[in-house]
């Protein structure tokens, strides 16, 4: 399985190779073609625009799916300067049965990579860079915490930001976003305690930050199903208050999505949240006052949003799934609406959102999205993409937009291409993953024609044994 789609899994290297990160459900051995290795987190890679795949990495210490519904996840980002390219990761080890000498944490590491002219024909390989892997969370782990999905940032002062969620073992206060910060005076990740704090399952949403509070007569939630956090770089600003921030956070909190900014002073604080989802009211479920995120989708360990950041900018292009209008939980009606945040005046520009109603055939289904930068090949012009998952169907549909400019001061998405793939029979194709480099041609990623895109979906209903689709046919 792909992990969850607010992180990001997919980058494609100077040399047009294309490389993912895959649970492959199961702890296995594996020969990378420079050693072999034990987890269940591998990084494949492609040579032939996915002709074929082999593994060229394998994270140690991670699980598939396990009976307490732990399970390994990652997330990346791609870093290209003038003494090569480096996969920056950061993954959660799970302690479970079985597998020895492993504790709950969140884990942070750099490859470098070794392009093919210097190894065998289609066979470049990842290398463990000095001073990595790094333990991002407390060890030892005292308090029994559980420490999942963890997703990070730069922020563009060679501070590195890290969110994940964590989950209290004593059942007695709510789950808790947390914050933590790496910058090149460190001498170690440190535990901002900007925790942004969750509701008890089922006592309504919580944007704000403090502490987790009491959950009496009741269950702490601790399925992380709408919490995942997404931080992002946004440029100096001042944002909410007097003080300069550039991180922001976008996280999901029972039917609402938020937005938070976090300064990255001596002392760093989280601002005010701003509630995103109600912004489709209008147009997606009129009368409706409150949060309008989808709960169909509460029931996956995942989120409603994508969000893709133009790393010159800070510029944010956000897709979430919201209900419409006559949506109930037996019957959810849900499309995908687009939001803009312009960094030049520090501002979710909702009255440029845009809902997308998809094709005529199925005009009100559970959607997923997923949000992407690319810029196609010979152009100057940078397209924000967005891949869309109808339901149970087994195709995604393409919408693009430009970019914010000089000459661009609106983002208006209209359609541009189907993924289309046979369904096979007795396959499921409900709570999709979908995957596709943040950033392909440009000065990040490598120069490809076409634009690599993921979706999972089930094998069989039976075993519940998954697989994913692969695209390669997207032009761009």
């Amino acid at each position: 399985m792909e992990s969850h789609r607010f992180q990001r899994h997919s980058v494609v290297t100077s040399d047009g190779y294309i490389h993912i990160i895959v649970n492959t459900g199961t702890v296995q051995t594996v020969s990378t073609g420079s050693g072999t290795a034990t987890g269940a987190l591998i990084l494949y890679t492609s040579a032939n625009n996915g002709g074929t795949w082999y593994p060229s990495y394998v994270f140690s210490g991670t699980v598939g799916s396990q009976p307490n519904g732990a399970v390994s996840t990652d997330d990346v980002h791609l870093v290209t300067n003038g003494t090569g390219q480096y996969l920056e990761v950061a993954y959660d080890q799970e302690a479970v049965s079985g597998v020895t000498g492993v504790v709950n944490a969140v884990i942070f590491t750099e490859l470098a990579y070794s392009p093919s002219n210097a190894q065998p024909a289609t066979r470049p390989t990842w290398t463990v860079m000095s001073g990595y892997p790094q333990t991002v969370t407390p060890i030892p782990n005292t308090s029994g915490t559980t420490y999942q999905q963890p997703a990070f940032a730069e922020d563009g002062s060679l501070n590195t930001w890290l969110t994940d969620f964590e989950i209290p073992s004593s059942g007695t206060a709510g789950g808790q976003i947390g914050v933590y910060e790496y910058s090149s005076s460190d001498t170690g990740w440190v535990n901002t305690t900007l925790g942004i704090s969750l509701p008890c399952s089922g006592s309504g949403s919580n944007g704000g930050s403090g502490s987790g509070g009491s959950c009496t007569g009741g269950n702490p939630d601790t399925t992380g199903t709408q919490h995942a956090s997404r931080p992002v770089f946004v440029p100096l600003r001042r944002i909410y208050t007097t003080t300069p921030a550039n991180i922001g956070v976008i996280y999901q909190s029972n039917n609402c999505l938020f937005w938070v900014t976090i300064n990255v002073n001596n002392s760093p604080q989280v601002s005010t949240a701003q509630e995103l989802s109600n912004f489709s009211n209008a147009s997606a479920n009129p009368g409706n006052t409150g949060c309008n995120l989808p709960d169909a989708q509460s029931s996956y360990d995942d989120t409603a949003a994508s969000i893709a950041t133009n790393p010159t900018t800070g510029d944010q292009y956000l897709g979430f799934a919201v209900n419409v209008t006559g949506s109930t939980d037996a019957s959810p009606l849900t499309n995908v609406y687009t939001l803009t945040y312009q960094a030049s005046t520090a501002t979710w520009m909702t009255s440029n959102g845009q809902l997308w109603a998809g094709p005529t055939s199925h005009p009100d289904t559970p959607v997923y999205v997923k949000s992407a930068l690319i810029t196609p090949v010979g152009s100057s012009t940078t397209y924000a993409y967005m891949f869309i998952n109808y339901g149970a169907l087994s195709w995604l549909e393409v919408l693009t937009a430009p970019i914010l400019s000089a000459t661009v001061t609106s983002t208006s998405y209209a359609p541009f291409a189907y993924l289309s793939h046979s369904q096979a029979t007795g396959a499921s194709y409900d709570n999709p993953r979908i995957d596709v480099p943040e950033y392909l041609n440009s000065s990040i990623s490598g120069n490809l024609s076409v634009v690599p895109a993921w979706e999972q979906y089930v094998i069989s209903t039976t075993s519940g044994a998954q697989s994913l689709i692969y695209w390669n046919n997207v032009p761009n």
